[in-house]
């Protein structure tokens, strides 16, 4: 049976699949318009849902592609 909800990931993994640096991963946290999942606590580790994560990436494509992640750069 698969998992629906997928892995969970860390910082790092969250960092390399979405292909931002970790001060943007918390900055598109903030975003108005598609805010990045927030991680969930397992003791004192903070972890990503991957089906969050991959949600987030469909998204994100679907509604304005790289020039999403482009826009947070100039900041």
């Amino acid at each position: 049976m698969l998992d629906p909800y997928g892995r969970f990931l860390k910082l790092a993994d969250v960092m390399q699949s979405i292909g931002v640096s970790q001060a943007m991963v918390y900055k598109l946290m903030h975003d108005e318009r598609l805010p990045f999942p927030r991680p969930i606590k397992i003791g004192r580790v903070s972890v990503w849902i991957e089906r969050d994560v991959v949600r987030w990436k469909a998204m994100v494509a679907g509604e304005t592609g790289v020039d999403h992640l482009r826009e947070h750069a100039r900041y």
